[in-house]
């Protein structure tokens, strides 16, 4: 049943991709089974090389996913390291801010700053801003839905793909979806 099979593969979240093989394809059921994922939509009886180029795609398209969600998983595990007050130097940060102004707008002193953004840079394992920006964007890719980190090292749904802001338009840092 193809398509108790593409409802399955839809409810469980998996990198892998799959080759449908079917005798008499309708054009509804391999509209459907490329929107649920599948790769490739072959008719049988097809030729070995067809098959064996659908596999080769297939299996390609699952290398490149679970290379994406490894990439994802680790990114979240390091910016899950960050406590909320470097959560709130970080987004001042990749504003632009010197650390005199995140300073000011935190209300903190300018040490206590330079030692959060020393903190967050250890923490993350990386001496380059860009580096933490592409973290950033890679610990909000999600194949199944929109996750965010929020501050309390866990892993949330987020259905909206605006950052949840406070009263004056910063990102609260226990509400954060980081973004870039």
């Amino acid at each position: 049943q193809p398509r108790l099979l593409t409802q399955r593969l839809v409810e469980t979240p998996s990198p892998l991709k799959v080759v449908f093989l079917v005798v008499r394809p309708e054009i509804r059921a391999v509209v459907e089974a490329s929107r649920q994922g599948a790769v490739d939509v072959l008719e049988l009886p097809c030729k070995a090389a067809s098959l064996e180029q659908a596999i080769e795609h297939a299996f390609n398209e699952s290398m490149r996913a679970q290379h994406g969600v490894s990439r994802c998983l680790a990114a979240r595990q390091k910016l899950a390291r960050l406590s909320a007050s470097e959560c709130e130097v970080v987004d001042l940060m990749l504003s632009g801010m010197a650390n005199k102004n995140i300073a000011s707008s935190l209300r903190i002193s300018l040490r206590t700053v330079e030692s959060r953004r020393k903190e967050i840079f250890v923490k993350l394992e990386t001496r380059n801003l860009a580096l933490i920006f592409t973290m950033i964007q890679d610990a909000n890719r999600a194949p199944q839905d929109q996750l965010r980190i929020d501050s309390a090292s866990t892993i949330a749904p987020h259905t909206s793909l605006r950052p949840m802001s406070n009263h004056d338009g910063r990102l609260h840092p226990h509400q954060q979806s980081y973004r870039a």
